[in-house]
């Protein structure tokens, strides 16, 4: 893999953002991405309590939130949830919160590891915006 650009600060956190689960991968480096296991929420305060741990764990500089842009190229009400998740991420912790298009990254996943649980394929649709991030 190649570096990210400079405006990907490591450690990097990917998110595939979900209302019920996050897929979660990770770039200690900028080089090189491993997927971690998803992380399960009731609720969004639960959700960013969790990720919050894990960017003050992972001592995080920035978390790259998948933007589920539709093919047309316009942002829906999922895209709009995931800039608000970021904005309420931003409010708990001192992180640099980017976002990076998404699409078919969840179908991509189901693909690539077919029969794999949601959580699975959540976390390895978040290597696959990592990925693209570093290709970009």
């Amino acid at each position: 893999m190649r570096s990210l650009p400079d405006k990907f600060e490591p450690p990097i956190l990917a998110i595939d953002w979900g209302s019920r689960r996050l897929g979660i991968a990770i770039s200690p480096d900028g080089l090189h991405g491993f997927i971690r296991p998803h992380i399960e929420a009731a609720n969004t305060n639960e959700a960013i309590q969790a990720v919050s741990r894990l960017v003050r764990d992972e001592k995080i500089k920035t978390v790259l939130m998948g933007l589920p842009i539709s093919m047309d190229g316009s942002e829906g009400g999922t895209a709009k949830q995931v800039r608000r998740f970021g904005q309420l991420l931003t409010q708990q912790v001192e992180v640099a919160i980017r976002y990076q298009d998404e699409r078919l990254t969840s179908k991509m996943s189901s693909r690539l590891v077919p029969g794999a649980g949601k959580g699975k394929s959540d976390s390895l649709a978040a290597m696959l915006i990592l990925e693209s991030a570093m290709k970009a």
